[in-house]
């Protein structure tokens, strides 16, 4: 009998995904949760939906993850040789630089035309390709109609090749 299991655990900026044996979860599962409740309530990341119609909200953002980099640098960072590639340096400005964990395809494209060096015409021409492409991979994931953020894996991977630990 195969007693492993899988779940996800998905509670605002915190995502967490455990695969293993089943007596973890029947051990520790309550304090997971528990711990995850209480991230969310003191290390809360404020976002544009957070935001009451009348303007901001008055708490201050959250420092950024990765201050000061723009779209070039994570594209020469991570070695950008393709529009897919491109995409996936925009969504990671947009995401640890930026901190917007949900983005459209416009967006995405605007930020993509910020790294001159990098951006061919073609790239935005072919931007609903590349962006099908990385969402089957599980590098973008549709988190609304025409909506996109990073996958949590995608995004620690990046985080950990721009800051040297990966």
């Amino acid at each position: 009998m195969n007693d492993n299991v899988k779940i996800r655990i998905k509670a605002h900026w915190i995502e967490v995904e455990y695969e293993g044996a089943s007596s973890y979860l029947n051990k520790d599962i309550l304090d997971l949760i528990e711990g995850i409740a209480t991230l969310t309530k003191t290390h809360a990341v404020p976002s544009i939906d957070d935001a009451p119609s009348g303007g901001p909200t008055n708490t201050p953002p959250s420092p950024s993850l990765l201050p000061d980099m723009t779209t070039n640098t994570i594209a020469s960072t991570l070695d950008a040789k393709s529009g897919s590639e491109l995409a996936i340096s925009a969504a990671a400005k947009l995401t640890l630089v930026d901190q917007r964990e949900k983005f459209d395809r416009k967006t995405l494209l605007a930020e993509m035309k910020e790294a001159s060096t990098y951006y061919k015409t073609s790239f935005g021409s072919n931007l609903t390709k590349s962006i099908e492409t990385l969402t089957k991979s599980d590098r973008l994931r549709l988190v609304a109609k025409d909506t996109y953020g990073l996958s949590a894996q995608e995004r620690q991977r990046i985080h950990a090749t721009l800051t040297g630990n990966g």
